[in-house]
């Protein structure tokens, strides 16, 4: 009777759950439509109403789901769990954290007992969840547990001839596969433990019960096959960037491209990447000609996508192979001890076949995943950018704007700071001495246009550490977890870390220290000390121009219903002199002018800013 009740509770939760998020993408790809404004503003309004109705009734349910949870017996819950990760997962939920989360409760029984179907695929589902949640924000000790998550299933698959579950078998391989991958892009020692795991993963695939069943099954055949091709293209990638590998390791690499790597070459079967590197490495290609090739097939390979396609993914499969051969033609000569020019000349052939895919992509296409693809890209593409503008530009476009949520919030800030920046240069222009390398009053008042457009700069990138956080950013439907709230308040670290290879060096105490108290008592992150910055002055207004649009905020934040900005500006008093400013919050109180002014901007206003950001998103 308890299996039976606790199914029937779990399946509501699935139903509801899914039927949220599919309300949310429906909300979402609204505001994407091309509507007369009055329409569109409708849609907004009535949206944020909506959403906010299903963070509090997925709230709702998370919190009765973790009760039966506790509640009932351990034994039936980890088997309906895993049930349920499956449902969810299977129906395209995207929730990572949840689903990992789920998947650890599951694991505390099963870990103790001999299912060893049941633990490979609670492990897969987890590693698979957060290898996706970790991806962007490349934290090594995130990228771990997922590791791990795949560890245990090799480690598992030494029972492979016990398992019945099919999809448990799958399992296993994919775990050779993905932890080949993840190790690649996130370990200094990638190459030494990727060739370590795939002679591990050729072991496995000369295992008599592992060749058994793939004489049973010919699906898993073909899966066996495909996955150690795609390992070996994996550990192959890895040695594109390497320039100085051990003998010992290169002699297992040789073994293993002879004996596995070349027969598939020869009859054709290996993807154009692997390609490329074997004919750089074994077919000792002159290093020059090699790149005039690469750079060649680069130039004429730039694939035609249909991004009106009902079939994303078939179109994102003529996309993959082009980023995953540009990603590796730049990273070879980023690494390489070339001279600047001459990569420059390389980088220059197909930067503008480039710029077609990543200019020409419309917003709304494979969204999430494209997103993924362009930080990648941006980490290769940013270093051979020429002048600071064209990386500020580059980043706003290819990474900020791309995010509705961070983009929008920027937005608010830029004019909230604004109007504050242009009532402090009137009455109080000595507070912005020492910014831009003014040193006297009348510098400050001769250059307003100067701190005008550094105000404007810093208000817009202040936050562009979110970027590699987007999974949480934009997780509307429900309250953060307590590792989601401490990783989103790493964003200012992710931002400074930006700001050295981006152009945005004089921005960066702003982005590393807007979350800080005016006093440096409090905020994060706890090893930055803002009292001693050059930039104080401007950090304090871009910190009170966020905390302004966040209590504000009626349309974006579901946890809040948004203040007034009247009964917002009393708890701004309250905190003058500790965690704001006071002659920021001194200046609001006494130009009723300006207090204005930051109310129609944060009431009816706001409309107007979401309006033109999704203007702008959509002609990306």
């Amino acid at each position: 009777m308890e299996r039976e009740l606790i199914r029937e509770r779990f399946k509501h939760f699935t139903e509801r759950y899914l039927d949220n998020g599919k309300k949310m993408d429906s909300w979402n790809e609204q505001l994407l439509g091309q509507f007369p404004e009055e329409a569109w503003i409708s849609i907004l309004t009535v949206r944020a109403a909506s959403i906010r109705d299903i963070y509090v009734e997925n709230e709702a349910m998370i919190d009765e789901l973790y009760a039966v949870i506790d509640e009932s017996s351990p034994e039936v819950v980890a088997e309906l769990l895993l049930e349920l990760v499956r449902n969810l997962t299977k129906n395209g939920m995207d929730d990572q954290t949840l689903i990992a989360n789920l998947c650890e409760r599951a694991l505390s029984y099963y870990d103790n007992t001999a299912d060893y179907d049941s633990r490979i695929m609670l492990n897969s589902i987890r590693g698979s969840a957060l290898s996706v949640f970790y991806r962007l924000i490349r934290d090594p000790e995130g990228a771990e547990k997922a590791l791990e998550a795949y560890r245990r299933i090799i480690d598992l698959g030494d029972h492979f001839w016990e398992l019945k579950d099919p999809d448990a078998k799958r399992a296993v391989l994919d775990a050779y596969l993905n932890l080949v991958t993840f190790t690649a892009n996130f370990h200094d020692s990638a190459f030494v433990e990727c060739c370590g795991l795939c002679l591990r993963a050729i072991e496995f695939s000369k295992r008599d019960d592992v060749n058994r069943e793939a004489e049973a099954d010919p699906g898993f055949a073909k899966l066996l096959k495909n996955t150690m091709k795609e390992i070996y293209s994996e550990l192959i990638a890895c040695t594109a960037v390497i320039y100085v590998i051990p003998d010992n390791e290169f002699a297992h690499l040789n073994d293993i491209y002879y004996q596995y790597v070349k027969p598939l070459r020869e009859t054709g079967e290996l993807d154009p990447r692997t390609d490329m590197i074997a004919r750089l490495i074994w077919d000792k290609q002159p290093e020059e000609e090699w790149l005039n090739d690469f750079a060649s097939m680069l130039e004429n390979g730039v694939p035609w996508i249909d991004y009106g396609s009902a079939d994303q993914e078939a179109e994102l499969e003529k996309f993959i192979p082009y980023h995953q051969m540009s990603t590796l033609f730049l990273e070879y000569i980023k690494s390489s001890d070339f001279p600047r020019e001459r990569k420059m000349e390389y980088a220059r052939r197909v930067f503008p076949g480039l710029g077609k895919m990543i200019w020409e992509t419309p917003y709304p296409f494979a969204t999430e995943k494209m997103n993924t693809y362009f930080v990648e890209w941006f980490h290769v593409i940013e270093p051979f950018l020429e002048t600071d503008e064209e990386k500020r530009d580059f980043l706003s476009r290819l990474l900020i704007m791309r995010q509705p949520v961070t983009f929008i919030h920027c937005r608010m800030v830029e004019k909230v700071v604004e109007l504050m920046g242009s009532e402090v240069l009137s009455k109080r222009p000595e507070l912005f001495i020492g910014i831009c390398g003014l040193e006297t009053k009348e510098d400050v008042i001769a250059n307003k246009k100067v701190i005008m457009n550094f105000l404007h700069r810093c208000s817009i990138i202040h936050d562009v550490g979110k970027c590699f956080v987007t999974d949480i950013v934009n997780r509307q439907s429900r309250a953060l977890t307590d590792i989601e709230f401490q990783l989103i308040k790493l964003h200012p670290s992710f931002g400074t870390k930006i700001a050295k290879v981006a152009a945005l060096e004089p921005y960066a105490d702003v982005i590393r220290g807007h979350h800080k108290f005016y006093n440096g008592q409090g905020g994060y992150p706890e090893d930055y000390d803002n009292t001693v910055s050059p930039l104080r002055f401007v950090t304090d207004l871009v910190t009170v121009a966020d905390s302004i649009d966040a209590a504000t905020d009626v349309l974006g934040r579901n946890y809040s219903r948004g203040k007034d900005f009247t009964k917002l500006f009393e708890e701004l008093k309250e905190g003058a002199g500790t965690r704001y400013n006071p002659d920021v919050i001194d200046i609001i109180a006494k130009s009723p002018t300006l207090f204005e002014a930051i109310q129609r901007l944060t009431g009816k206003g706001r409309y107007a800013v979401y309006r033109d950001c999704y203007k702008a998103i959509l002609k990306i």
